[in-house]
């Protein structure tokens, strides 16, 4: 699909050097392409859920990338995020898209004494199967504002709870919170694939707290 920048969207407070990934113009396709085939020491493990996932467990990969393609799927506006901010669904449909390009990659890094490799197989085709940036690498870890993506919505929406963080306001939960983060344009290198979660009869659907991730992605650039 051709890209259609996002009106509104630009990146600030970043090193020169990075801009011209910020600007490429580039297929969706293109970008999981390159995703696939230039993602290297891809770790696999099975998470066992807590919560709401409580007895469920899932497949979970680390990719590692080049900062320069990191650059181009999380902060270029024809990239990751940037199809969630032009409409919830056309974000769904990027997410579902790389997923299928990208899983033959996944399923490689699977070692054969794994158990329950078609459970792996299916919870990366699931519709609740997604992929993010590896959150351990936001630099700072606090929450901080850090306005780099310049999307008003995004910017508003972190600063209202920037201000109500600053006040002590008691009402304020961590999920909120986390739409500080929305704002930031990280120079990382990894990403994460987290399957659907898998319980005792079979594949499971969308856990509660995730049901909203493409309108909040929209909304606050974070989910």
């Amino acid at each position: 699909m051709r890209c259609s920048p996002s009106v509104g969207w630009s990146v600030v407070d970043v090193d020169a050097d990075r801009q011209s990934d910020l600007k490429l113009h580039f297929d969706f396709e293109v970008l999981a392409d390159s995703v696939t085939a230039e993602a290297d020491a891809i770790v696999f493990q099975k998470e066992r859920g807590t919560h709401e996932a409580k007895g469920s467990w899932r497949p979970t990969f680390v990719l590692e990338l080049s900062r320069q393609l990191f650059d181009r799927f999380f902060n270029n506006p024809c990239g990751y995020r940037g199809h969630y901010l032009a409409g919830p669904e056309l974000g769904t449909s990027a997410n579902l898209r790389l997923l299928k390009i990208i899983a033959p990659r996944l399923l490689a890094a699977v070692p054969e004494s794994t158990t329950d490799q078609q459970a792996v197989r299916d919870s990366l085709a699931s519709p609740a199967a997604k992929v993010w940036m590896d959150e351990n690498q936001h630099n700072p870890w606090t929450p901080e504002l850090l306005v780099q993506v310049l999307v008003p919505t995004w910017v508003a929406a972190a600063q209202a709870v920037h201000e109500r963080l600053r006040s002590a306001d008691p009402t304020l939960t961590p999920k909120e919170v986390d739409r500080i983060f929305g704002v930031r344009a990280p120079s990382a290198t990894r990403l994460k694939v987290f399957g659907a979660w898998v319980g005792s009869k079979g594949v499971e659907p969308v856990v509660p707290s995730k049901q909203r991730r493409a309108q909040e992605i929209h909304d606050f650039g974070v989910s």
